[in-house]
């Protein structure tokens, strides 16, 4: 597994786009924090290993909005990744 920061490249609308990741350790587990246009997407494993997009209501700038097709394809990609 990869340690502290580091670049995740997907594929989104035939474009590649590049995002900062950072994962956090604690614990047994861990969380992948995405900044995903400006906005901290904190990724991590659910009861059946699947990583689910979390992200905090309260500092999130409501006027944007949050495509979840990227966000599927950066769990993808991830999940890749850590394979």
């Amino acid at each position: 597994m990869m340690d502290g920061n580091f670049q995740i490249e997907v594929i989104h609308k035939g474009q590649q786009v590049i995002f900062m990741a950072n994962l956090v350790q604690y614990g047994y587990s861990y969380r992948i924090d995405v900044d995903v246009e400006g906005e901290i997407i904190s990724f991590e494993p659910d009861e059946e290993r699947n990583l689910r997009a979390r992200l905090d209501w309260n500092s999130i700038d409501k006027k944007k909005t949050i495509n979840i097709d990227l966000l599927k394809t950066i769990a993808g990609e991830l999940t890749r990744l850590l394979l």
